[in-house]
């Protein structure tokens, strides 16, 4: 942008080369609401230009924190009422490779109060399990289908490590593909139980909870 038109680019109705007629070209008032947004919020916006070049804004602003104790404490509390209370600050280890599926499972597992350790693929998770200190782990949630290591072969590896832990954590399928062979294939491999995809969130809350007051 020119010096000329950095100095009212805030402006509302203001562009730079207005002469021109392209039907796409916008209203001029996006940078004047966001120094709106921005002057209400106490904070400030800069911007460092040159014609063919490029742009660069800064944004300032403070805003009060909040401590971990009290995040936690609210969440206790908001969640008191819970029906799975015994999920509550366990340790889980989700091997998903899928970036969606991970997203969306650790969201769910979040709101019980679950802590997520996220594996991409079996190898990685295998090395997160045998990293971990002995009983870390309330439970493994392992997809079927993941690149580098699928989730039976991760689950066979698991088992044998030389670990009293790796014998008895609960590995839970996540597949969906839920016929009779591949429920049976996964339990061969070691693990304890299975959950369709889609996920439905009721239904893996109810498992984990079984799986994990099984080992209590």
């Amino acid at each position: 942008m020119s010096e000329e038109f950095q100095k009212v680019l805030f402006d509302p109705f203001t562009q730079e080369n207005r002469n021109d007629i392209s039907e796409k070209r916008g209203t001029g008032l996006g940078l004047a609401i966001v120094k709106k947004m921005t002057d209400l919020m106490n904070g400030t916006i800069t911007v460092k230009s040159e014609l063919g070049k490029g742009t660069c804004f800064t944004f300032r602003a403070e805003f009060e924190a909040v401590s971990t104790a009290k995040l936690k404490e609210d969440f206790l509390l908001k969640h008191d009422d819970d029906d799975y209370r015994v999920l509550r600050g366990k340790h889980v280890l989700l091997c998903e490779d899928h970036p969606l599926n991970q997203e969306i499972t650790k969201a769910l597992l979040d709101e019980k109060g679950m802590l997520v350790t996220v594996a991409e693929d079996g190898k990685i998770g295998i090395e997160r399990f045998r990293g971990a200190p002995e009983n870390f782990y309330s439970a493994v949630l392992m997809d079927i289908r993941m690149p580098v290591l699928d989730g039976i072969e991760t689950t066979r590896q698991i088992r044998k490590i030389p670990r009293k832990d790796a014998k008895t954590v609960p590995i839970i399928a996540m597949t969906a593909d839920a016929f009779a062979e591949d429920i049976s294939r996964a339990k061969s491999a070691g693990m304890n139980d299975y959950i369709t995809k889609p996920v439905e969130p009721d239904a893996l809350f109810r498992i984990l909870e079984k799986q994990i007051r099984s080992m209590e």
